[in-house]
């Protein structure tokens, strides 16, 4: 929703600013992707509260771990009487997002990535879970988020 594509849009913005041209030099060991290329993750919470009996939404952050790989939108909580509802960070690098940022939204709740790149699209994901009565691996549940007009 809106929430969604708001908190996306500072967190994309805050990575390109962190952007440092002068590590743009050599590769993180055992890594493909420049060390300092694309800036460094920003992230926080979506939050919801009912007001005259509507739903409204809105955003944390963004906030930043100082990492080019890591945040955790968990230290941007929701005030209250706002509730947490979901998820949102960004990718410095454009990639999709990660098991590690499946297995970190809670169920039953989504999470937003947004690609600081341009490389990829704004993607929303789910927590994973096992398809019902079967032994088949876990499956991770992610779109491409719709962007707003």
């Amino acid at each position: 929703g809106a929430a969604a594509s708001a908190a996306l849009a500072a967190d994309k913005q805050k990575t390109r600013e962190s952007d440092d041209p002068a590590k743009r030099t050599g590769l993180k060991k055992g890594s493909t992707r420049p060390a300092g290329w694309f800036g460094i993750e920003y992230c926080g919470l979506i939050c919801m509260c009912v007001k005259q009996g509507k739903e409204k939404y809105t955003y944390t952050g963004p906030r930043t771990d100082n990492n080019t790989g890591a945040c955790n939108p968990d230290l941007a909580p929701c005030s209250k009487p706002w509730s947490k509802v979901g998820e949102h960070h960004s990718h410095p690098d454009g990639s999709n997002p990660s098991p590690n940022d499946h297995l970190h939204v809670p169920q039953g709740m989504t999470g937003y990535v947004g690609s600081a790149s341009g490389i990829g699209p704004d993607m929303e994901y789910e927590h994973p879970h096992q398809p019902p009565g079967t032994n088949q691996p876990l499956v991770y549940p992610k779109r491409p988020l719709t962007p707003l007009p």
